[in-house]
């Protein structure tokens, strides 16, 4: 069958086997060194070597694959040939390597017995008896065997038993290993008969550290944290233990933040203090320059601006250490501060007989601040007056009364005092008429003055016909009557007369009426009827 690339090693066992039948194989003599190769895979071969000093026989098979050889067989297999020097025994054995059974009929020195030569096999063939002829138990070094022979055909083969190997013991250490020098183990085979030892080296032990040590920091010690010592193997370096180191108060290795300690006022440098962040220890101070706004001291007050009548004023704090002007308060106004200009009024005003007083004003606030006298003013005269006649009035003359004071009797004015006027009374008169004017006398009952007022001549501004008879034929006379409404000039109206005169009847006529003011026509016809009346005005 096709094997796959690879080379192997295999430690020959001789194994007791049923013979099967042979597979195809060629094989090259060399009578110790013979190579086998697999018909059916050409790039198969396996080399056997034979070799041996007294009765041990070793053989020594290689593998090739594809014509490459890809390790060398190792450890050996030995085999004891019973009661034989090497190159005189016979017997046959089987061995296996990389799935191939090996023949190995071995005929003195040579792979080559009555059985053929080595070759590639199944299996050992079947139709055999075998009895146990000998045996040879295995030592711990030393392969044994069980030899067989066929009741039957009398043929032969050797069944290899595999040397036990030893039984090590635990081992006695001989020499400690330590932490840089290997130590060294003798182990004993336990097995009886059979002393063999050997020695192993302990491989060095890290941990067995018997040499000197040293110390050497490894943390240092804080201000806030305890440090560590370490003790090391002086051989190896290695750290053997830890202590502690004790807090180290001055050792400060963290980060650090600063704090005021005194601060800095408006006239004195503050105090700044750099801490230790992990202990607060104060390590080193700075000065802090005056802060001219943090005013700590006393202070005091002073005005700044003083509060007057009409305006507040301004009260100053200040700091007592450097005048820092640090607020400010509003000061009430100050009636009583007048810093402003004055006017003067007077409160009371001179009289004629009475003095005044001139009052002198802030012209802020209006307060009164002062007073002086006024001199008495004899043109002020503010009190009571009474009336006195200087000159009496008459008829026709005017007369004149004096006001005067009555706190001095001062003459303040004069007034003109009406004449009293004529009391003319009616004493005469005459009517006017239509011929002349009339008139009305008057005397004075006063004085006796007379005068006389003309009563105009009376005129006629109008005159109509009031009525008339139409019918001459009056049942008791044949007269005309007309009556006449006469208008004066004194606006009188007057019925003035009613005229009756006869007439010529039966025929017709006018006649006209003269009169001092006007003219009347009258006329009618022939049947004694009047047509017409009419009155003219001169």
């Amino acid at each position: 069958m096709k094997r796959t690339k690879r080379t192997i090693i295999v430690i020959c066992m001789i194994a007791l086997m049923m013979m099967f039948a042979a597979v195809p194989a060629m094989a090259a003599n060399t009578g110790t060194n013979w190579t086998l190769t697999d018909t059916e895979d050409p790039d198969v071969t396996i080399n056997i070597t034979i070799s041996g000093t007294g009765n041990n026989i070793v053989f020594n098979l290689t593998m090739f694959v594809y014509n490459e050889v890809t390790s060398v067989s190792e450890p050996t297999i030995s085999v004891t040939v019973p009661g034989n020097d090497f190159g005189s025994g016979t017997f046959n054995s089987f061995v296996t390597i990389g799935g191939y059974t090996i023949y190995l009929p071995i005929q003195g020195n040579n792979m080559s017995g009555k059985d053929g030569d080595p070759k590639i096999i199944d299996g050992i063939g079947a139709g055999h008896n075998w009895v146990e002829e000998a045996r040879h138990n295995p030592a711990c070094t030393v392969d044994g065997y069980v030899s067989y022979k066929c009741t039957t055909h009398g043929d032969r083969y050797t069944q290899v038993l595999a040397a036990l190997n030893h039984d090590w013991d635990g081992g006695v250490v001989t020499t400690s290993a330590t932490c840089v020098n290997e130590g060294l183990m003798t182990i004993t085979c336990q097995r009886t008969g059979c002393n063999a030892t050997k020695t192993e080296e302990i491989a060095i032990d890290p941990d067995n550290h018997d040499g000197e040590t040293y110390e050497k920091v490894i943390t240092d010690a804080t201000c806030d944290t305890a440090g560590e010592m370490g003790t090391y193997c002086e051989d190896c370096d290695a750290l053997l233990g830890i202590t502690k180191i004790a807090i180290d108060p001055k050792n400060h290795v963290g980060e650090t933040y600063e704090d005021v300690i005194t601060a800095a006022t408006c006239d004195t440098a503050g105090v700044m203090g750099t801490y230790c962040e992990d202990c607060d220890a104060l390590l080193s101070t700075t000065e802090i320059a005056k802060d001219p706004k943090n005013h700590v001291g006393e202070t005091y007050e002073d005005v700044i601006t003083a509060a007057t009548c009409d305006t507040v004023g301004v009260m100053g704090t200040y700091c007592e250490d450097c005048d820092a002007l640090l607020s400010t308060i509003e000061i009430a106004k100050d009636p009583k501060n007048h810093v402003g200009e004055t006017y003067e009024d007077v409160i009371t005003a001179a009289t004629c007989d009475t003095a005044g007083v001139m009052g002198t004003y802030c012209e802020d606030c209006d307060a009164l601040l002062g007073t002086t006298e006024i001199a008495k003013d004899p043109k002020n005269h503010v009190g009571d007056t009474y009336e006195k006649e200087i000159t009496a009035a008459t008829c026709d003359t005017v007369g004149e009364m004096g006001i005067y004071c009555e706190d001095c009797d001062a003459l303040l004015s004069t007034e003109a005092i009406p004449a009293i006027g004529h009391s003319h009374v009616l004493t005469g008169h005459k009517d006017a008429t239509y011929y002349e004017d009339g008139y009305d006398e008057y005397t004075c009952s006063n004085c006796g003055d007379t005068y006389t007022v003309i009563i105009p001549q009376l005129t006629v501004i109008d005159a109509s016909v009031a009525s008339y008879n139409k019918n001459l034929q009056d049942k008791s006379n044949q007269n005309l009557v007309f009556a006449i409404t006469v208008t004066l000039s004194d606006g009188a109206t007057t019925l003035d007369f009613q005229h009756a005169e006869k007439v010529n009847g039966g025929q017709k006529g006018t006649k006209t009426f003269t009169y001092d003011e006007y003219t009347v026509v009258v006329a009618w016809n022939d049947n004694n009827k009047v047509t017409s009346v009419a009155v003219t005005l001169k």
